[in-house]
């Protein structure tokens, strides 16, 4: 391995490393050594777990001196001596990934100078790359929201941890500023086609404004609701994925009967009363589409309107007094419950599409009441392990728990599903 260069404020004779790059060789050294005679077939299901979290403890880690290091060589301009155009580039010629991620990669070193927080527990070992970029540009306008967002990155699901940081990003900028953006998000729109040359396969991807994706993702979610029931009477068993593009191409060719159109599919819109007033969200506020996005106030207040829309004002109707003892739930009640639980319920899982609505406190076939307080919503593979009575969910919201049946009792504290996404 080549030697470190010295940097231009290190004392003549002497490296700037201080011998770190000696002793990270050998720490790579040993490691190596065990990885040589590691033999996964040789030790426990528990034992692989633990050491799962010990081997992502010291991936994080490495992409932390990764980042610090791209960071300081591009202070150093080193990629001029290789000819490199920038430094990206000479990143992603040493590293193998792409210019995109060693850009990524250079930025989140120059954030975490002037974000001690993250870079500490980076650090540490207790932040994966992709939350502390999401962190990080949230943290750049939002230098305040740097404690609360780290806690909740510790414990949450990237898509929770991006959620909550285009929440703070929203609220940072003015009224006008959203309007702006949201308005060259709908100006800048795409939708792009093209066959692969070496599969022939028909590629389509498509840009577009939250509000506008949010009427094609209820759209397509109900189509494939549609199509999912037809090819279960029909014995298929088809992917998520293969039901949405056969839900696509229904939708697309106006076949009505497969693409679910009459199904009712509707966009929910949560909005807190005081931003609905006033025309933004403020500090501690939210107006955003449940499982895509903050959106402007202005949109909320124009699609209040359509029939397929619901909104959900947080200091309006109080929907907890709604019961009913049926199956049915009603539309106040799903709205309030989608706002509640907009993915499923399950520590670690963020799946926010296809959600079931679980009677979590009492089962329905005991006489459980289809009230607010004892629906859930569950996706389909917790659902199906919590029905089968395999596992039990207890807690409730903000402290939810999903443990198997033999595990402690309700009295107990239970320990959560190790979340280790992101």
């Amino acid at each position: 391995m080549a030697a470190v260069p010295r940097t231009a404020d290190a004392p003549d004779g002497a490296s700037a490393d201080d011998g770190l790059h000696t002793r990270l060789t050998g720490i790579a050294d040993a490691l190596g050594t065990l990885l040589a005679g590691y033999e996964p077939d040789r030790v426990t299901g528990p034992d692989a777990a633990s050491l799962l979290r010990l081997f992502v403890r010291i991936e994080r880690m490495g992409a932390t001196g990764k980042a610090l290091s791209a960071h300081r060589a591009a202070a150093a301009e080193v990629h001029r001596a290789g000819g490199h155009r920038t430094t990206a580039h000479w990143l992603a010629e040493q590293t193998g990934d792409s210019v995109g991620d060693a850009i990524e990669t250079e930025r989140l070193g120059e954030a975490l100078s002037a974000q001690p927080a993250i870079d500490g527990a980076m650090r540490q070992g207790r932040l994966s790359r992709r939350k502390a970029a999401a962190l990080a540009g949230a943290v750049a306008v939002d230098p305040a929201a740097e404690a609360d967002l780290l806690q909740r990155a510790e414990s949450q699901t990237l898509r929770e941890v991006r959620d909550a940081c285009a929440r703070v990003r929203s609220r940072a900028r003015s009224a006008e500023e959203e309007a702006r953006r949201h308005e060259r998000l709908r100006r800048d729109r795409t939708c792009r086609t093209w066959t692969d040359a070496d599969t022939g396969a028909f590629h389509l991807a498509a840009t577009l404004a939250p509000d506008d994706g949010a009427r094609v993702l209820a759209a397509l979610e109900a189509a494939s609701d549609a199509v999912f029931l037809a090819a279960r009477s029909a014995g298929t068993r088809d992917s998520l994925d293969n039901r949405r593009a056969d839900a696509l191409v229904a939708l697309a060719t106006g076949d009505h009967h497969r693409s679910g159109r009459r199904s009712g599919a509707s966009v929910h819109v949560r909005v807190d009363l005081d931003a609905l007033r006033q025309g933004f969200a403020g500090s501690g506020q939210v107006c955003e589409i449940p499982g895509v996005g903050p959106v402007p106030v202005q949109v909320a207040r124009e699609v209040m309107g359509d029939a397929l829309t619901s909104i959900v004002i947080t200091d309006g109707t109080d929907v907890t007094t709604v019961c009913r003892l049926t199956r049915h739930i009603p539309a106040a009640v799903a709205s309030a419950l989608l706002e509640r639980d907009p993915t499923c319920v399950v520590p670690g899982c963020d799946r926010a599409d296809h959600l079931e609505v679980d009677h979590w406190q009492v089962d329905f076939a005991r006489g459980g009441p289809t009230a607010w307080w004892n629906l859930a919503h569950l996706c389909p593979h917790h659902h199906r392990l919590k029905t089968t009575g395999r596992f039990r969910l207890t807690g409730g919201p903000g402290r939810w728990r999903f443990t198997p049946a033999a595990g402690p009792p309700d009295d107990e504290p239970g320990q959560p599903e190790l979340a280790l996404s992101g």
